[in-house]
């Protein structure tokens, strides 16, 4: 397995970490001494960070770049858990529960990374302790986005589950999708296939425009009940 490599970056100030779920709720000279325990590092596409089941020694804040969670079955198959982006972490939930990492995390393009040690940081938390109330109830918030997922997953079809990617995504990534489309399948928990016909009927009907990785929302209130279930794809 690769190792993230050591690399000298700009060092982020800890007003950047003031919107981070984790972060947020935490007061300013909190977040400078556990910004001063990370480890700045650089991973190209494809590095494994870690493997699911390894010993777990840290978490990961997202400086640059997209990285994949994924899980792999018995038979092979990977299923997207998560995409993590800019501003974001994984893996602190494997070290507040002392268990091994739950997923495989991989670069889905050269990446710019903050690494936070376990032991220093449950030290720190240790001796200051009033930092995890807000913590726990940041950590609250994701577990609840994730059960989300898995209701959207079991509960929507592929129409639904599609045009409410588009919907989250269209305006905050400019119209870019930034994950190909195998990738993009796999976090929705549809086939490659269904997900290009789910697109492509999406186009024809004149919902959104779509050119390469490239597209845009022509009728938002159609999207946005599609999304809801409200209408379906003919």
């Amino acid at each position: 397995m690769s190792a993230p490599q050591p690399a000298r970056l700009p060092m982020i100030a800890p007003v950047e970490l003031r919107g981070h779920r984790l972060f947020e709720r935490l007061e300013a000279g909190d977040r400078t001494a556990l910004l001063a325990l990370a480890k700045p590092s650089a991973a190209d596409r494809g590095t494994l960070l870690f493997r699911e089941g390894e010993s777990c020694d840290g978490f990961y804040f997202v400086l640059a770049g997209i990285v994949r969670l994924y899980k792999v079955s018995p038979e092979g198959r990977e299923h997207v858990v998560e995409v993590i982006r800019v501003g974001q972490s994984f893996a602190e939930a494997a070290v507040f529960s002392d268990m091994p990492f739950p997923v495989h995390a991989e670069p889905l393009e050269p990446s710019r990374l903050l690494f936070f040690p376990k032991e220093p940081f449950l030290a720190y938390l240790r001796e200051h302790p009033h930092c995890l109330f807000g913590m726990i109830a940041s950590l609250s918030v994701r577990m609840h986005q994730l059960i989300t997922k898995v209701e959207a997953l079991t509960l929507r079809d592929a129409g639904q589950r599609v045009a409410g990617f588009l919907s989250r995504n269209g305006a905050a990534r400019g119209g870019n999708l930034d994950l190909s489309r195998h990738t993009m399948a796999a976090h929705l928990g549809l086939t490659p296939e269904t997900l290009s016909r789910t697109l492509a009927a999406l186009q024809t009907q004149g919902v959104i425009v779509l050119e390469g990785r490239q597209f845009s929302i022509a009728d938002a209130d159609t999207l946005g009940a599609l999304s809801r279930g409200e209408v379906h794809l003919g």
